[in-house]
């Protein structure tokens, strides 16, 4: 009998912990919107939790019934960390139901999640660019999650545009049958337009670190920051 570390947190001690996350008590809201929109821009501050919990709450919801939930980093480290936080919050061993897949490291179910595969995959920018060479449709996804969209690159503006092809092409005809893909675009800022008028107008959702107390004032105060902001107004 194999007896737990003393400081190893249990199942419960990481649910305690994922409910304190800022971004925990917005799940239901984040997705609606994400059930409503092909793409979704969500913008939240550093350490609210989008990283981890984001792609739990699709799993969560069925997303991965249809095709694995992909998040991207643009580092290797945090790509693996990540998922190695992500299963033990789902008390699983990486590789099985959390996985990654990095340059010179990958530790994934290629299996689809149905059969017993990865249902959430951390990949970097480059792996997904990889992976889209031989199958530009990403038939293995059914919703990808761009992290840390803020940090431009030539990598993660290639992986975008080829995402949005891909949405365009899984729409059509073309799509073979994959099915739609769901994208949600995250920023730890609040220089959304741009991707929004990428993706056509896709919804953006500011979420906000802490709770209010005055939702009215809170919306004002977003208002007047938007406009001192965005001079330039809407696409």
């Amino acid at each position: 009998m194999t007896k737990r570390s003393r400081s190893e947190p249990t199942g419960e001690d990481l649910l305690a912990t994922r409910r304190k996350l800022p971004i925990w008590s917005a799940r239901r809201a984040l997705l609606r919107e994400v059930a409503a929109a092909e793409t979704l821009i969500l913008t939240g501050e550093t350490g609210s939790g989008k990283s981890t919990q984001v792609p739990q709450f699709l799993h969560a919801a069925g997303y991965t019934e249809a095709g694995a939930v992909g998040i991207t980093q643009p580092r290797r480290v945090a790509a693996v960390s990540l998922a190695r936080r992500v299963a033990a919050e789902q008390a699983c061993p990486v590789g099985s139901l959390v996985g990654y897949a990095v340059r010179f490291d990958e530790s994934f179910d290629r299996r689809p999640p149905k059969r017993g595969g990865t249902a959430i995959k951390f990949v970097t920018d480059g792996m997904l660019l990889r992976e889209a060479a031989s199958d530009p449709l990403l038939s293995a996804y059914s919703a990808l999650i761009v992290d840390e969209a803020h940090e431009r690159s030539l990598a993660s503006d290639v992986v975008l545009a080829l995402l949005k092809s891909a949405q365009a092409r899984r729409r059509s005809a073309n799509g073979g049958g994959a099915g739609p893909l769901k994208l949600v675009v995250m920023s730890a800022t609040l220089e959304v337009d741009t991707f929004c008028a990428f993706f056509d107008g896709a919804p953006a959702v500011l979420h906000a670190a802490e709770p209010c107390e005055d939702y009215l004032e809170a919306v004002v105060t977003t208002v007047l920051q938007i406009h001192q902001l965005e001079p330039a107004g809407d696409y």
